[in-house]
């Protein structure tokens, strides 16, 4: 994401929490209006510290090391972790959601049957996602390197990658419009992909500010790794 939207997302979440807020107050304190404004204001919120995290990764999260330093432990194992306060940030941005859905849900006159089954469905998503942004918050994310192979562990389930199985690491923009980016790579023990020209992602920085920083740290591990394999196989020839 460019620093101008994540500035302009920023602006908008508060100008849109404190209108929530403002419209609360002017309307009373009835259960609808105070359910409707309060999720609304919520959602703004989340979305203003998400925004906020985006711009300002150091404020939540501890001292990255250079990768210098990083690359001075290899062969490691190295763990980077993820930023558990963005899971926390998710998390109140569904039940800020669903907040909204339940207020509609009790509109008076209350939607058809079609928009009942609709609006329950979209309130048991946000339910469903806010307990799995939870239990991530308190689990979270790692990212562990060592001479053989990285290892991406998510909920407690890792995932490892042979470091002769990958290609070079690349940061890349996954979607313009949602201002998704990640760092992707291809994976020989994995099918090629139909819609890319790679067939694996790393969507989570674990503590660098971008994904041009986390793919520089992978590019270069990856290098030495493949050096010290074959090194080793002229050694056993």
């Amino acid at each position: 994401m460019s620093r101008t939207f994540l500035y302009f997302g920023l602006i908008v979440s508060l100008v849109f929490a404190a209108g929530a807020i403002a419209f609360g107050v002017a309307r009373g304190t009835g259960h609808d209006v105070g359910l409707f404004s309060g999720s609304i204001a919520l959602l703004s919120g989340a979305g203003s510290v998400f925004y906020a995290i985006n711009l300002w990764p150091r404020m939540f999260q501890r001292e990255t090391p250079s990768l210098e330093l990083l690359l001075s432990h290899y062969p490691g194992p190295v763990v980077l972790k993820s930023v558990t306060a963005k899971f926390l940030v998710y998390a109140v941005g569904a039940v800020a959601i669903g907040g909204v859905l339940v207020s509609i849900l009790r509109d008076d006159p209350p939607p058809s049957i079609l928009e009942q089954v609709l609006l329950g469905l979209g309130i048991l998503l946000c339910l469903v996602g806010t307990i799995l942004l939870l239990v991530a918050s308190v689990k979270g994310s790692s990212l562990r390197l060592s001479r053989d192979s990285l290892e991406v562990v998510a909920l407690r389930r890792p995932t490892k990658v042979r470091w002769h199985d990958t290609s070079e690491f690349t940061p890349s923009t996954l979607s313009a419009s949602a201002h998704l980016e990640g760092t992707v790579f291809n994976n020989a023990a994995r099918k090629k992909s139909r819609f890319s020209d790679y067939n694996s992602t790393i969507f989570d920085t674990y503590s660098f500010t971008t994904h041009k920083e986390l793919a520089a740290l992978l590019n270069a591990w990856r290098a030495r790794a493949l050096q010290d394999n074959a090194c080793s196989q002229n050694d056993d020839d």
